[in-house]
């Protein structure tokens, strides 16, 4: 399996992006993918350091185009559009991880986002999300992510969202798998087996991937849960090339039917 250096690409692509300082090479691709592709760009970012020829696979690590599209009315007065670009995948990670994102560009612009815990989305809507009955043992809320990650070392997968949970499988190193939801306010993801959930491994341990994951067969009965959908408020702390003192704007995002964040 092709080795994945995520580490290098972590400021290019926002995953993490604490302590990054944007390089030449990735912020000429940050120019390039302009806010229509910023899901795509996401992909490519990755793409270009992995050898990932599949843009298509690759564009699921990230739908952020939406999401940037909103903040570019947000911030067309302050900021360039590789900028608007590079704040919206910190948000969408920051949204999806419930962690503070910061990031200095090649500009001069420094940026740390964080976000205020969700709340249910208007009208009361949901997801539906399979989960194996022999493998899960309980579904607390969840925060809809529906993206493929590759497993850092071999972890094991979990009947629910805690180590004393039992053992019901394990991920290899490199191996990726779709992640369905992250429990909120707790750090585990809930990974899928053959499109249903089948449990819950520890999110530092997964990494945010630019291939698909592999179209693996249910190995059980499903049982189909509505997870409603999240809206979150996100705070954008913005320090301009020269300026001392941070701009603040807030923001608020709701997901679409697929966990994909986007401008309210």
């Amino acid at each position: 399996m092709m080795k994945r250096k995520y580490l290098a690409l972590a400021c290019a692509a926002a995953i993490p992006l604490s302590g990054c300082q944007t390089t030449p090479e990735q912020a000429r691709l940050m120019r390039n993918i302009g806010c229509a592709g910023v899901g795509i760009g996401f992909g490519a970012l990755v793409s270009s350091k992995t050898g990932a020829s599949d843009l298509g696979a690759a564009a699921s690590g990230l739908a952020a185009g939406a999401l940037c599209a909103g903040l570019a009315n947000l911030w067309v007065k302050e900021l360039e559009k590789r900028d608007q670009e590079q704040l919206a995948l910190a948000t969408q990670e920051a949204a999806i991880s419930d962690q503070p994102q910061t990031f200095t560009s090649d500009t001069g612009v420094k940026a740390k986002v964080t976000v205020e815990p969700a709340t249910p989305a208007p009208n009361q809507k949901t997801a539906q999300v399979k989960v194996l009955k022999d493998k899960v043992e309980q579904t607390p809320p969840l925060t809809v992510v529906n993206k493929p990650y590759s497993a850092n070392s071999r972890v094991n997968v979990r009947s629910g969202p805690g180590t004393d949970y039992k053992v019901v499988g394990a991920v290899n190193a490199g191996e990726v798998r779709q992640v369905v939801g992250k429990v909120n306010n707790a750090p585990w993801f809930m990974v899928a087996e053959g499109g249903a959930g089948s449990g819950y491994v520890y999110s530092s341990l997964l990494t945010p991937s630019a291939q698909e994951a592999p179209k693996l067969t249910a190995s059980g009965p499903v049982n189909v849960v509505d997870v409603p959908l999240q809206c979150k408020t996100v705070k954008q702390e913005v320090t301009l090339a020269g300026d001392s003192e941070a701009t603040v704007k807030e923001l608020k995002i709701c997901q679409d039917k697929n966990g994909a964040w986007q401008s309210a």
